[in-house]
């Protein structure tokens, strides 16, 4: 099964496209899908993992880590912010 990542358009002023998803056809080539996740979700998912190291019940937030997240936020578009709160 072929599987295609999806991007945003960049900003203004900004020349990199962050991924919001993917597509994949169907195993049967009989329809297409699109699966949508957080925005620029590879640098998220690493996020939340590194957070998590170690024991699986201890969460750990670093200083260092929490700069990388409020980083991460302050990337994303304002009207994903909202649902990532209330997600986390």
């Amino acid at each position: 099964t072929e599987v295609w990542k999806a991007y945003v358009a960049p900003r203004e002023g900004d020349g990199e496209q962050e991924t919001f998803g993917f597509v994949k056809v169907a195993p049967d080539g009989a329809a297409v899908y699109l699966y949508v996740l957080p925005y620029n979700y590879p640098e998220l998912i690493a996020l939340l993992a590194s957070c998590g190291e170690g024991s699986p019940k201890a969460v750990t937030k670093t200083a260092r880590w929490r700069n990388e997240f409020d980083s991460y936020v302050r990337s994303v578009p304002v009207y994903y912010i909202a649902p990532l709160r209330q997600a986390l």
